[in-house]
C-alpha cells in the first residue's frame, strides 16, 4: 500500500472526488490552474499516483479551476501542440466558454456536479440514457432531493439538462494521443476485470466510450468513491474504489460478507461479488448492480421485516450479559465515566446482569436504513455491507431502520415516536426470528450506547429505555 494515501486530506478527498475520471497516464507533467496553493498541493499529491508502473515520458495534460482564472490566460496553454488532454471544472460562463474554445481541438465529455454547493454525485450529460441512469445511482435520504433527482430524469427524458449545469466538469482528449492514455484504474478494470492493476490498458478513448456516474460519498478519512459504467444500459454493476486504508479495510469487509452472504438464504437480496482488484494506489470492489422498481410502502415494509428475520437467524447464539459487557471494548468506558446518565445506565446493566439475562448476537449489516437498500425486478436488494460484523448485538439493524432517518435526515423528530417505532419493529424481528426469551430494550440499550456521542438523539433514546424500562 502506498503511504501517500494514509493521510489524504477528507475535505479535498471528497472535493476532488471526481478526479478519478481524468487520464490515467498523467505523470509529473500535469499542471493545476486557477487553485489555490494548498489546492494544487493535493492534487499533484495524488495525481502523481496515477501512472503504471514501468511508464515513462507521460504527456503533458491541465487541471483548470474555471471560476479561478481567466478563460484568456490559459487558452494558448491547452491548444498548445503538445497539450494531449485537460480538464477544467467550475460554474458559469467561463467553464461554457472555455469547453466552446476547445471543441474544436478535443473531444469533450461533458458532466454535471450535484448539488452544485456540494457535489456527491457526477453524471454524464450525454447521452441522456446515460444521465438519467447516472441521477439514480444515489437515493438520497431527503423527500425534497429525491424529487429534484425525479424532475431533472424527467426533463432529461425530454432532452432538457438546463437544471442540471449549474456546475460542470469537462475533460477534452485529442485524438492524436489515443495511445498514451487509459481511463482510471477502476474504469479499466469495469471494461476489462481479468487484468491485473499493474497491467492496466492504456486507451484514452475508454474515457469517452466507456462513461461513467460518481457517487463521492461524505468527506470523511474512510470515504469511498462509487463509480456505475455506463457503456452499457442498462447498467449491470458498480465499482466501489478506496484509497486510504481505513476505505481498503472496509471494502475488504464488505466483500467477505457478501461472499458469505451468497451462500444463505439471502443471496438474492445481496449483490454478487463479481471482481476484486487491488494495487499501491486503490482497492476496486466490483459488484452487481440492479436498477430500482416502484413499490408500495407496505410491501417494502413486510419485505423489510422478512430480511432482518433472515438475517437475525445467522449466526445467532446467546452470551450472559456480563461476560458480554466484560469482552466488548465498546462498553469498558461505562464504569469510568462521570456522566449521570452513564452512572446510572451502569447501575441498569447491572440490575439485568444480576437477573440472568442473556444478550444474543448474530449477523448485522451494520448500517442498515432506507438509503442502502431498494426494490428491484429480483424484490428486495440491500447494499453497502462495509460495516457488517458477524456477530452484533441482535436487532441493532431494526433500530438503525428506525432512527437512523431521524439523526440524519429530518430537521425535527419526535423522540417518542421513533422510540416507539424502533422498539416495536425490534419485537416483530424478534418474534418472528424466534429470539427467545429476549429482553428488547436491553438490546436496545446496547446499541445505543456507544452512539451518545455522535447526535444528542442517541443520549435522548437512552433515557427513555432506562426510565420506561426500570
Amino acid at each position: 500500500m502506498n503511504e501517500r494515501f494514509q493521510d489524504l486530506d477528507p475535505e479535498l478527498d471528497y472535493r476532488f472526488g471526481w478526479r478519478c475520471l481524468l487520464p490515467l497516464h498523467l505523470g509529473r507533467r500535469v499542471n493545476c490552474l486557477g487553485f489555490t496553493t494548498r489546492e494544487k498541493d493535493f492534487l499533484y499529491h495524488v495525481m502523481d499516483e496515477r501512472s503504471p508502473e514501468g511508464e515513462t515520458g507521460a504527456l503533458q495534460g491541465w487541471i483548470i479551476n474555471a471560476d479561478g482564472i481567466h478563460v484568456n490566460a490559459v487558452l494558448a496553454d491547452i491548444l498548445a501542440p503538445d497539450s494531449s488532454w485537460f480538464a477544467a471544472v467550475g460554474t458559469g460562463r467561463r467553464l461554457a466558454r472555455l469547453k466552446n474554445l476547445a471543441a474544436a481541438h478535443y473531444e469533450i465529455e461533458e458532466y454535471a456536479l450535484l448539488p452544485p454547493n456540494q457535489s456527491r454525485v457526477v453524471v454524464p450529460l450525454a447521452p441522456l440514457g446515460a444521465l438519467r441512469a447516472g441521477l439514480h445511482l444515489h437515493r438520497p435520504g431527503r423527500k425534497t432531493a429525491r424529487w429534484a433527482i425525479a424532475l431533472s430524469s424527467l426533463l432529461a427524458r425530454f432532452g432538457c439538462t438546463l437544471p442540471l449545469r449549474k456546475k460542470g466538469l469537462f475533460i477534452g482528449i485529442r485524438d492524436e494521443a489515443a495511445n498514451g492514455f487509459s481511463s482510471h484504474p477502476a474504469t479499466a478494470c469495469s471494461l476489462e476485470p481479468r487484468l491485473k492493476p499493474k497491467d492496466f490498458p492504456i486507451d484514452p478513448r475508454r474515457i469517452t466510450r466507456g462513461k461513467a456516474a460518481l457517487y463521492l460519498g461524505n468527506p470523511e478519512p474512510g470515504r469511498k468513491t462509487v463509480l456505475l459504467p455506463l457503456e452499457k444500459l442498462p447498467p449491470q454493476k458498480i465499482i466501489k474504489m478506496g484509497e486510504t486504508p481505513t476505505a481498503r479495510q472496509a471494502l475488504q469487509n464488505e466483500k467477505e460478507t457478501l461472499e458469505v452472504l451468497t451462500r444463505t438464504p439471502l443471496r438474492n437480496n445481496v449483490p454478487a461479488v463479481l471482481d476484486w482488484q487491488e494495487n499501491s494506489a486503490a482497492a476496486l470492489l466490483t459488484l452487481e448492480y440492479r436498477e430500482r422498481s416502484r413499490i408500495s410502502r407496505r410491501v417494502m415494509g413486510e419485505a423489510v421485516v422478512d430480511f432482518l428475520t433472515l438475517l437475525a437467524s445467522m449466526d445467532s447464539r446467546t452470551l450472559p450479559m456480563k461476560r458480554f459487557l466484560a469482552d466488548d471494548p465498546r462498553f469498558r468506558f461505562i464504569r469510568r465515566s462521570e456522566d449521570a446518565l452513564l452512572q446510572a445506565l451502569a447501575e441498569w446493566l447491572e440490575r439485568r446482569s444480576a437477573a440472568g439475562t442473556q444478550v444474543f448476537l448474530h449477523r448485522a449489516h451494520g448500517d442498515f436504513a432506507p438509503w442502502n437498500y431498494a426494490w428491484t425486478g429480483r424484490g428486495l436488494f440491500v447494499f453497502d455491507w462495509e460495516e457488517s460484523r458477524a456477530a452484533e448485538t441482535a436487532l441493532a439493524d431494526a433500530f438503525s431502520y428506525a432512527v437512523f432517518p431521524a439523526v440524519y435526515v429530518s430537521g425535527f423528530h419526535d423522540p417518542v415516536k421513533v422510540l416507539s417505532e424502533a422498539l416495536a419493529l425490534a419485537g416483530r424481528v424478534a418474534a418472528k426470528a424466534g429470539l427467545r426469551p429476549m429482553d428488547v430494550p436491553v438490546h436496545a440499550v446496547l446499541w445505543l450506547c456507544p452512539r451518545i456521542h455522535h447526535h444528542a438523539l442517541y443520549r435522548t433514546l437512552l433515557r427513555m429505555v432506562l426510565d420506561r424500562f426500570p
